[in-house]
């Protein structure tokens, strides 16, 4: 993960938790909760402040590049396990995982890194195992994201032909209805 957006997210992490508390996409994440089904482990890729920790299932581990997000998730999801690491380099081993839920974790990767972190996680999840994927949509990419009001973060946007190639070329099926486009968000489950 761009590791000046890791810096910021250390520093004034708690700021933006503070600004984008509500868990805008609760239905979806009970849906993927259901999806995994009970009992089976799943992963938050970079679970932040715990916006949808306590909505996706149980056993659940939080994975953050930030320790003070780390923290902060586990006050909303005190059952959970947490793990620091990278989204690009995942600390599990092979079909350990029985589901993955990334909501704005991976536009924080670099365009030209995203296929081999995808990849990445297509081997840490179980054979079947389900994955929701949620985006920037559009062309942008870089620091200076206009109204970002944390500042300096990096992001990576997307236009939904390409990030289901993307997808696609990293082992995942994609449901041809699931890619969408909302504001300026894209999601892919």
């Amino acid at each position: 993960m761009h590791r000046q957006t890791v810096t910021i997210y250390e520093e004034r992490g708690l700021q933006w938790a503070r600004s984008h508390a509500r868990a805008g996409r609760k239905g979806d994440a009970a849906r993927f909760a259901a999806q995994v089904g009970d009992g089976v482990l799943r992963l938050d890729i970079g679970c932040g402040a715990g916006r949808y920790a306590p909505h996706l299932g149980r056993p659940l581990i939080g994975l953050d590049a930030s320790q003070v997000m780390l923290r902060e998730c586990s006050v909303h999801a005190p059952g959970a396990l947490y793990v620091r690491g990278d989204v690009e380099a995942l600390p599990f081993s092979s079909g350990s995982i029985g589901g993955g839920w990334s909501c704005m974790t991976h536009l924080h990767v670099p365009r030209l890194r995203l296929p081999l972190a995808l990849w990445d996680l297509q081997r840490v999840l179980a054979v079947g195992a389900p994955f929701d994927l949620q985006v920037l949509a559009g062309d942008y990419e870089g620091s200076d994201l206009p109204d970002d009001v944390i500042g300096g973060r990096f992001f990576a946007g997307w236009q939904p032909e390409l990030l289901a190639d993307v997808v696609t070329g990293a082992g995942f099926e994609v449901d041809p209805g699931s890619v969408c486009l909302s504001g300026d968000e894209g999601r892919l489950r």
